[in-house]
């Protein structure tokens, strides 16, 4: 018996929110790039019925100041959908929480969004402040992990 092969597409992207904060209204003294880090979250859903597999996607850069508190930088949340073609068998909601979905293909999809918000945030931050920081590349293993952790 053949192997079914499924396809899929970009529906939609979606900004849903973005900001961009100065550094003046942050009152950050002197800016240096090793103390930005990144809060990333992400959710997953699936509508079997419309074959669209939804990414919630928000990034948020954070400066770390001398006193230890953290001011957000910039940031950015989006919407990405893809649709499905012959997902029967490969790709179900079990229920509200759960989505069984073969790893490779989620880790290929979250990778997907994640590469989109980099452009987003490239045009976002260019003739700003924050020219020059970018999100960085994320290794495949990392979304798998946190992933599974989901599952």
């Amino acid at each position: 018996m053949a192997e079914k092969k499924m396809e899929f597409g970009l529906h939609s992207i979606k900004q849903k929110s973005s900001y961009l904060n100065s550094l003046d209204s942050l009152s950050i003294e002197s800016f240096e790039n090793r103390n930005i880090g990144i809060s990333k979250s992400y959710n997953l859903d699936f509508n079997q019925d419309d074959a669209l597999f939804k990414i919630d996607l928000s990034l948020d850069f954070v400066y770390k100041k001398a006193d230890a508190s953290l001011n957000k930088l910039f940031g950015v949340s989006i919407e990405m959908l893809f649709h499905f073609q012959n997902f029967e068998g490969i790709v179900k909601k079990v229920d509200e929480k759960t989505i069984d979905i073969p790893n490779k293909l989620v880790v290929n999809l979250v990778s997907i969004a994640f590469s989109t918000a980099r452009g987003i945030l490239f045009c976002l931050t260019a003739k700003s402040d924050y020219e020059g920081v970018y999100l960085p590349l994320t290794n495949p293993k990392e979304f798998q992990d946190s992933l599974l952790k989901m599952k």
